[in-house]
């Protein structure tokens, strides 16, 4: 499975957002901290705060205007962002492409690697992952 770089963006905006849990994070400080393009950003942003992953404020008069969590990244999992930014693993797609035909042993252990596969990675939340001295993030 190969992950495209909007998913690697997702990962260190909500790592970014969650330092500062109790401010609002405005999209300039994420971009420049985390160095992701402005226009990649906020598309990204889309995405997250189309699942609730995080929410905007606006700013009004001296009040700044940003981002936050909508929850605690120890309730945020791998397997979440990795569905929001790229769609269902990629496993479920040979499942739906060969469920055109008859359903071999093949489409049972697809289907039984598949489910493996969003355990595993449904067992990470984002916590796990920041705390560990190698991440790249």
């Amino acid at each position: 499975m190969k992950l495209r770089l909007r998913t690697d963006y997702a990962i260190k905006i909500v790592k970014t957002i969650s330092e500062m849990p109790y401010a609002v994070v405005t999209s300039k400080v994420i971009s420049e901290k985390q160095k992701i393009p402005h226009g990649v950003l906020m598309k990204v942003m889309k995405e997250l705060k189309l699942h609730e992953i995080v929410e905007s404020h606006q700013g009004r008069g001296e009040v700044v205007g940003g981002y936050s969590l909508k929850r605690p990244i120890t309730k945020i999992t791998l397997l979440e962002i990795i569905e929001v930014m790229e769609g269902p693993i990629m496993l479920e797609q040979i499942i739906k492409e060969n469920n055109s035909q008859t359903v071999t042993g093949m489409n049972k252990e697809y289907e039984r690697i598949n489910e493996i596969l969003k355990i595993e990675l449904g067992r990470y939340t984002l916590k796990d992952i920041f705390e560990q001295e190698t991440s790249i993030f």
